[in-house]
């Protein structure tokens, strides 16, 4: 199975990307499944197109197209996730729909039917993040707990016991949380402390947790701090820091975590000869010191750099649209207002003397 795209990475993807689909409004962000693509028109509807034997492609019947179909009735759309034969969208009012094979229950609906057109997925609302495992699905909601269903018998829910759920159930004992990540039969959590978090298969360590156990809870993944974005491959985990290196654990039989060899590893290790690019020799060390604070946040939040002055900031909403700017004049430590936004995930880029940094925010009310 393909790496799952993680809802961090379309999002930034959507920032700088602007592909065309045939004759179709211009795409603004994309995620995959198994044998199928999905992706979000500027006009908040979806394309699909590959494999539909199971009505993954949700525009009501179960025929492959080799060319983007549109997904019935869907709009207002702002995020998407591809699982292995399911698809999932999350819509601007918080609610989350699915559509494909749901014979765990991966879809979310109450039932396990499969449907090839979306339906909503029950009792869940409030979401601001999604992603899709190999028969699971999870989201993130706006107060940092995250909740799952399909199936359980690796304890890929996380909810402390081996059995499906076709609704969604949260994950036991995990707060904070600001991103989210699935493999094939593994989830991640990235918490607001830079931690990671893991549960479900660990037959080849994809757990990171210093042993190959599966957890039907979450367990932390060991050695990792400063922790800015994950993503989920088929049977290994990857971590980006605050530092710009990258992390890998998991299955290494073709080199997957990048580290010199193929053994693998149920502790995460440095993937090896990355590029860095330095607007300054001292950069690598005070990126890691930007940060901002609290996140979430519900009226305002402040930006923490003691090295150079600030002299931009941007804030992007999770489609990409340019919602907040100010220039020059910041102090010290400058505070923002966003006691008028929306619940949700945004991104805030900051710009100072020497650098420029991306944060992701979660405004919470």
């Amino acid at each position: 199975m393909k790496t799952k795209i993680t809802f961090i990475i379309a999002v930034l993807t959507c920032l700088t990307a602007h592909l065309l689909i045939g004759t179709y409004a211009s795409a603004q962000l994309i995620a995959s499944g198994s044998y199928h693509s999905l992706a979000l028109c500027s006009d908040s509807t979806v394309r699909a197109w590959g494999e539909n034997d199971y009505g993954q492609l949700g525009n009501g019947n179960n025929t492959n197209s080799n060319v983007p179909v549109q997904v019935s009735s869907l709009t207002g759309v702002v995020a998407l996730a591809g699982g292995y034969i399911h698809s999932l969208a999350l819509k601007n009012d918080g609610t989350l729909w699915a559509w494909g094979l749901n014979n765990f229950g991966q879809l979310g609906n109450g039932n396990n039917t499969n449907s090839n057109v979306p339906v909503q997925v029950s009792s869940i609302t409030g979401v601001v993040a999604i992603a899709g495992g190999l028969q699971n699905s999870l989201a993130l909601k706006n107060d940092s707990t995250v909740w799952a269903w399909g199936r359980n018998d690796n304890g890929q829910l996380g909810n402390g016991n081996n059995t499906d759920s076709n609704v969604p159930v949260q994950v036991s004992s995990l707060t904070g949380v600001v991103a989210i990540a699935s493999g094939h039969s593994h989830s991640l959590a990235l918490k607001n402390d830079g931690t990671v978090w893991a549960w479900g298969w660990n037959g080849d360590g994809e757990l990171g947790n210093g042993n190959n156990t599966d957890s039907n809870v979450p367990v932390q993944t060991s050695s990792l701090t400063g922790v800015v974005a994950i993503a989920g491959g088929d049977q290994h985990s990857l971590a980006l820091k605050n530092d710009g290196t990258v992390w890998g654990w998991g299955l290494n039989n073709f080199g997957q975590l990048g580290n010199g060899n193929n053994t693998d590893s149920n502790v995460p290790v440095q993937v090896i000869g990355l590029c860095q690019i330095l607007t300054g020799v001292e950069e690598e060390n005070i990126s890691s010191s930007l940060n901002i604070f609290p996140n979430p946040a519900t009226n305002e939040f402040k930006i923490a750099n003691t090295t150079f002055p600030i002299q931009d900031v941007k804030i992007y909403n999770a489609v990409g649209q340019h919602v907040f700017s100010q220039t020059s004049n910041f102090k010290a430590q400058p505070t923002v207002d966003v006691s008028k936004y929306q619940e949700g995930i945004y991104f805030v880029q900051i710009q100072t003397t020497n650098f420029i940094e991306t944060r992701k925010l979660i405004v919470a009310k």
